[in-house]
């Protein structure tokens, strides 16, 4: 019956064709399988009969809280491999679109999800944060339960809370509920890197194997170059819009390089807010100088020049993680210095878009 399968499929079964076979199995369960062939917004519609799917960004959503609305807040873990990205794309899958097919059918009406920030396609997560709204107040621990077991396995809810009561002040002074966008403070990213001779297969989809002679001192002096308030527009992606493309000054914190051993390293960046693969952007850079390919006194001058012409191919995606999106109010408690008695974003300020 229905409640042997969820049960199979809410257990860690690993990896290989039983755990494939038990979540197919569950999908076709619970509905979703029979619309594989749909993606993001034409799936969620699917259920709500909003036939709109032309893919338009929406990321933001709405901020006042309608009467009689309840706002909630969860942290989500993903492998991004086989998905788009964060952002709701047409005719794909995206990060966004499954949570919003699975509220959905969970909660029987339309469900806009708002996630902190946006990341690209084959990027994971481990510190992702969104809310959502729905009009009756939920068990959270048992909604996040059964939240988790209609989830496929590359994806997992936790944390999931009541918004806290503190919101954020807009521009025209109006005192607005929790916003998983505009209360954030800052985040950390991580960037993977393995650089010796045999990469561990099971690290493939999440750590970058760089194949070329590597100099972890060269890469840690070019990381050294972006810490500090920049203008970054050199290291972000032709197609950055609105609000990012006119402003493209940005803060990081700190860039630290450490080495786990065996030829493995994690690059970390603490910062305000990215624009479009700018992180994949400058790990590409430092990896250049860490393999000779580039010399560090470029980097200056590409800074001056603005230009993405000088610009080092990005780094892939798969070596890269949001670990973490920093609040006052929800999740690490034990917040960065830099961010410590720093206001929340005003509306309008893209916190990130990597």
């Amino acid at each position: 019956g229905k409640r042997r399968v969820e049960v199979s499929a809410g257990r860690g079964m690993g990896g290989g064709k039983a755990a494939k076979d038990a979540e197919v199995k569950y999908m076709t369960a619970v509905g979703l399988l029979k619309q594989e062939s749909l993606t993001g917004q034409e799936r969620l519609n699917s259920y709500s009969g909003d036939s709109n799917s032309d893919g338009s960004d929406e990321s933001e959503g709405e901020s006042e809280l309608a009467s009689g609305r309840f706002r909630y807040v969860f942290s989500v873990l993903y492998d991004g491999s086989p998905y788009c990205g964060w952002q709701l794309q047409p005719h794909q899958r995206s990060v966004q679109g499954l949570l919003e097919t699975v509220l959905a059918k969970k909660l029987q009406h339309k469900v806009k999800v708002v996630g902190a920030g946006r990341t690209d396609t084959g990027v994971h997560a481990r510190g992702q944060v969104a809310h959502f709204e729905t009009d009756s107040e939920i068990d959270c621990d048992r909604f996040q339960h059964s939240f988790n077991r209609m989830l496929p396995f590359d994806v997992r809810v936790k944390h999931l809370q009541a918004a806290p009561k503190s919101g954020y002040v807009d521009e025209d002074g109006r005192e607005l509920p929790w916003h998983s966008i505009y209360n954030a403070l800052g985040k950390l990213y991580v960037y993977r890197i393995y650089a010796g001779p045999v990469l561990d297969p099971l690290q493939r989809h999440m750590r970058y194997f760089e194949h070329r002679p590597f100099d972890a001192d060269k890469l840690k002096a070019a990381c050294g170059e972006f810490v500090g308030t920049h203008d970054f527009a050199a290291f972000a992606n032709k197609n950055v819009k609105g609000k990012a493309a006119r402003n493209a000054v940005r803060t990081i914190h700190s860039i630290e390089v450490h080495d786990e051993g065996g030829g493995n390293y994690r690059v970390e960046f603490l910062l305000d807010g990215a624009l479009y693969k700018m992180v994949r952007n400058i790990m590409g850079t430092v990896l250049a100088v860490a393999c000779d390919k580039m010399d560090i006194a470029s980097i200056p001058m590409m800074f001056a020049e603005g230009s993405r012409q000088r610009v080092p191919t990005a780094a892939p995606a798969h070596g890269l993680c949001l670990e973490q999106v920093y609040f006052s109010d929800f999740g690490e408690k034990d917040l960065p210095e830099c961010f410590r008695g720093k206001r929340k974003l005003p509306p309008g300020f893209a916190l990130a878009d990597e």
